[in-house]
């Protein structure tokens, strides 16, 4: 293809040695019903430009003030049919060396792309051009622009004037045969997705320079019935949070969309107060002729205690404030083993209590809802609910080394209780897929099974013991990191809207 060739210049010049070309892509107008296209292409340009070794793009939100309003606010407000002038009056702001407008109109059927290529420094228009595209041809076309660009740019072509005649495919005599190669790519172009022609013969075209002060903006709403918060889809409200936050129309956009569509991963780690401590105590009453057991004593039973906690779990937005997601986790409480033989008629001390660890898991359901997208710092209300479980005692022997004892003892099945809680806390954007959070989820125990007795025979023990009651309130403080997967954003193409 002619663009190998034009690489191939472009390697044996000194343009690698150079700072790259700096590139303005600037929002597309268009008709009512080509919308949402005028909408992808700019960004698909941009894409292409930016992959060029020797261009680089600045974006809209990169751009400061345009006179007394934001770029975006400026680009969102240009007057119909005032595209190129616009897209120079940001470039120039930008400080970049070219800046690329558009236009998309849809005629019957097809889609008509109408491209202007202006020089900032000369303050003129180098190229104008306009396409026809259909279906699947969004990409070549992108491609196609973005050679034309680094042709004309990187000073493979002259500026000020059009290369082809308008409607023709006939290049006009320019003085170097290295000034063609702009018109080569044209024709590539042309040749790759058809029906490129240029809109007119411009020669040295200054730019006006359409001005756009935030009076005229507020005043248009008595003449047009539009304001500025109109223009960008938002409410009076939503603007003067949008005017004030410092951030991008893009940005802004992005974070509108919130937790919607997006896949939550969460990691923490923290303490909790939680049925964590398990208990086992048995007591057996011997008889004093034979040693038979004549009384046997038994419990398992569960408190509450404070222990560190770690957790996992996996959400879905299902609307930019509220996500839906599972949990998990691990806490690391006490278990405490006693056991007591007592021999009818005499005296017999219990031995001392062992302490071994004992861990709970614990897992469920939650629901949050965390409103203010758009901001930094945001609230975080939720409820949650699920299972613990925690540890029988023959989790806490083993098997070998106290088989005879576990023979004796009675086995109970391992405790297990259901909770529910509210939650709040607050999350603090990290990164643009990064978020640190503090939940604190506050509840109680509403079921299970968390005690068991076992007391058989009689006569002989005496200072028996009940199991532990649990109390019903709990809480959590975890401190952790939230990483969102997928975008959220529904990418779409030309063949969306090109049948």
């Amino acid at each position: 293809m002619s663009f190998l060739l034009s690489l191939g210049a472009l390697l044996a010049g000194s343009a690698w040695a150079q700072e790259p070309v700096s590139v303005f892509v600037a929002p597309f107008g268009s008709s009512e019903d080509a919308a949402a296209i005028s909408e992808m292409l700019p960004s698909l340009l941009a894409d292409r430009i930016d992959a060029h070794p020797a261009m680089r793009v600045v974006y809209l939100e990169q751009v400061g003030r345009i006179h007394d309003v934001p770029a975006e606010v400026y680009a969102a407000s240009c007057p119909p049919g005032q595209d190129a002038g616009c897209a120079f009056v940001i470039g120039e702001a930008a400080g970049v060396d070219f800046a690329v407008a558009g236009a998309v109109a849809r005629s019957g059927s097809d889609l008509q792309v109408r491209i202007h290529i202006i020089d900032i420094v000369a303050a003129a228009e180098a190229m104008s051009f306009q396409a026809g595209l259909g279906a699947g041809d969004d990409a070549v076309f992108a491609e196609g622009v973005a050679r034309v660009l680094a042709a004309l740019a990187l000073g493979e072509a002259g500026h000020g004037t059009d290369i082809r005649r308008s409607g023709t495919d006939d290049t006009v005599d320019l003085e170097a045969e290295e000034r063609v190669l702009a018109a080569r790519e044209l024709d590539e172009l042309s040749g790759e997705i058809g029906d490129v022609s240029t809109l007119s013969v411009r020669q040295g075209l200054d730019m006006d320079r359409p001005r756009i002060t935030m009076d005229e903006l507020t005043s248009d709403i008595h003449a047009t019935g539009e304001t500025p918060w109109m223009r960008l889809g938002m409410t009076p409200e939503e603007y003067v949070r949008y005017h004030n936050s410092g951030v991008g129309i893009h940005e802004w956009r992005r974070r509108k969309r919130g937790r919607n569509m997006q896949l939550l991963i969460r990691g923490s780690g923290g303490f909790g107060m939680g049925p964590w401590d398990g208990s086992y105590n048995a007591q057996f009453g011997l008889s004093e002729i034979d040693l038979s057991t004549k009384e046997q004593y038994a419990w398992q039973g569960v408190s509450r205690s404070l222990a560190p906690v770690g957790e996992l779990g996996i959400a879905f937005g299902v609307l930019p404030t509220v996500d839906i997601g599972v949990h998990g986790g691990v806490a690391r409480g006490i278990y405490t083993l006693q056991t007591h033989t007592v021999t009818e008629g005499r005296i017999s001390n219990p031995l001392p209590a062992e302490e071994t660890g004992n861990r709970n898991w614990y897992a469920g359901g939650q629901v949050q809802w965390v409103p203010l997208p758009t901001i930094g710092v945001r609230p975080v209300v939720g409820v949650r609910g699920g299972w613990q479980g925690g540890t029988a005692v023959d989790d806490h022997l083993d098997a070998e080394l106290n088989a005879a004892l576990l023979e004796t003892l009675p086995i109970f099945a391992a405790p297990y209780s259901f909770s529910v809680a509210g939650v709040l806390g607050g999350e603090i954007s990290m990164a643009e897929r990064v978020d640190l959070f503090v939940h604190v989820p506050v509840g109680m125990t509403i079921g299970g099974d968390t005690s068991v007795l076992l007391h058989e025979g009689g006569g002989v023990l005496t200072d028996l013991t009940d199991p532990p009651e649990l109390e019903p309130i709990g809480f959590q403080v975890l401190l952790g990191l939230q990483g969102r997967l997928l975008s959220g954003e529904k990418k779409v193409g030309i063949d969306d809207y090109v049948d």
